[in-house]
């Protein structure tokens, strides 16, 4: 490894959290830093506790500068957020930048500090968000706007969400910040770097179908964590009121979260958390990808999906138009009889829905690390 005199250290606690967007996006990015960082000299903050890191993560930056502190992320949020101690720089000693996680925003002496904002849904759906996750996030940005010196956002939706968010008497107020720290705010710089998606090649073979008793091509896929602001209520209710129910069935994948008691019936599959690999065998094999989602700050099942050659069907938010070019059946997510419509409209017009995949995966083939951590460093370097 180089000797580069520019030292940036990350924190990676949230990558623990497997099954989540933020948890998968922290670990693909740490080992993406060791495989394509060239001009900075990376280090690794991680404090965990009964969540334990992913083995092939642990295994990536072992050769790399690492600290650890071995608490659970509410102490560590308590430190950090409210006593403000210690500074993150008397941990990882000489670092210039110090890169915090989604759940901390720790004090610094001489660092510089960037955050990672992956979306602002806690200002938009607060009734979406659990109210310990809730308080948490205002806490964290309330800091991030005193504080930070440089915003890193997944999208040019968040990137601007952001900045309008900001500027209202009423953000102010929820957060606890002053029209002059507002003002400093504006004036640091807030980049978009899209991230990257890897998907694992579908395995030949699978018992995923056979447990969850469905057929190939005959069902619809919808990926993520079960909270309400994934509007999977919604889906199937419309899902069971179309057509659609009689020959296909809705096929949910994602770990539990909150607020959201998801009954099984007719049709509709609970599938729980899935590996990689038999997530990779369920996208193959499915006719459409379903994200119903009221709000996202990116939307990787679409990424995914689209390098798996499926066709989109989703909620026509900002985000989902940004990422998929247009690519897609786009329908009103708080209206299930638009809902029911778009998924009936895309079933039956198959060539369409065969020629949105086609083009998405072109799109989809852009979005890569080695070209995330090049912007990154970039950024960084510059903004120093």
């Amino acid at each position: 490894m180089k000797d580069l005199k520019i030292k940036t250290t990350i924190d990676i606690s949230q990558a623990a959290y497997a099954g989540t967007g933020v948890g998968n996006f922290t670990k693909s990015l740490a080992i993406s830093l060791c495989k394509y960082g060239k001009k900075i000299n990376w280090q690794f903050f991680y404090s965990t506790f009964r969540n334990p890191l992913p083995k092939e993560l642990l295994s990536t930056i072992k050769k790399y500068p690492n600290y650890k502190l071995p608490f659970p992320p509410t102490l560590l949020e308590f430190l950090w957020n409210s006593l403000r101690f210690p500074p993150a720089d008397t941990i990882a000693k000489n670092t210039h930048w110090w890169i915090s996680s989604d759940w901390t925003e720790p004090p610094v002496k001489k660092a510089k500090k960037a955050t990672i904002i992956h979306d602002l849904a806690f200002l938009r759906f607060p009734e979406t968000i659990h109210p310990k996750i809730l308080k948490v996030q205002k806490r964290r940005i309330s800091l991030v706007i005193k504080e930070t010196d440089l915003v890193i956002t997944d999208s040019l939706t968040t990137k601007n969400d952001l900045k309008e968010l900001v500027k209202k008497p009423q953000t102010k107020e929820i957060l606890g910040v002053s029209g002059f720290e507002v003002e400093r705010f504006l004036n640091v710089p807030i980049i978009t770097i899209y991230p990257g998606v890897e998907i694992t090649k579908p395995p030949k073979k699978s018992q995923i179908m056979k447990r969850l008793r469905i057929q190939p091509k005959k069902y619809l896929l919808t990926v993520g964590k079960l909270e309400p602001r994934k509007n999977l209520k919604r889906l199937i209710t419309a899902f069971a009121a179309s057509k659609l129910a009689k020959e296909f069935k809705l096929v949910i994948v994602g770990p539990k979260g909150w607020g959201e008691n998801l009954k099984p019936q007719k049709n509709v599959v609970l599938a729980g958390f899935v590996n990689d690999k038999d997530l990779a065998f369920l996208y193959k094999n499915a006719s459409a990808l379903v994200f119903p989602s009221l709000w996202e700050g990116f939307g990787y099942p679409l990424l995914e999906a689209g390098l798996h050659r499926l066709s989109i069907i989703c909620s026509d938010i900002k985000i989902f138009k940004e990422i998929t070019r247009g690519h897609a059946f786009f329908f009103n997510p708080k209206n299930e009889k638009h809902i029911k419509q778009a998924l009936e409209k895309a079933i039956e017009n198959r060539e369409v829905l065969q020629k949105n995949a086609q083009n998405f995966y072109s799109i989809a083939k852009r979005f890569t690390w080695a070209s995330y951590v090049k912007n990154l460093e970039k950024a960084l370097l510059e903004f120093l």
